[in-house]
């Protein structure tokens, strides 16, 4: 799991554009819901306010 969520915050860091669900595909994870729950567990904000705040 670990290496989803570091392999998701570069997504996020490197595409603006990205969407959550397409993350979610790209990780390996089909319920953007339960991606986003363990997201912010792992990290402590949703990704989309991981990507909110690295622009």
């Amino acid at each position: 799991m670990k290496l989803r969520i570091e392999k998701a915050k570069e997504l996020l860091s490197s595409d603006p554009a990205i969407k959550i669900y397409e993350v979610c595909e790209k990780i390996g994870y089909h319920d953007p819901a339960h991606f986003t729950h363990l997201f912010k567990k792992r990290v402590g904000v949703t990704p989309l306010e991981y990507k909110n705040e690295i622009k």
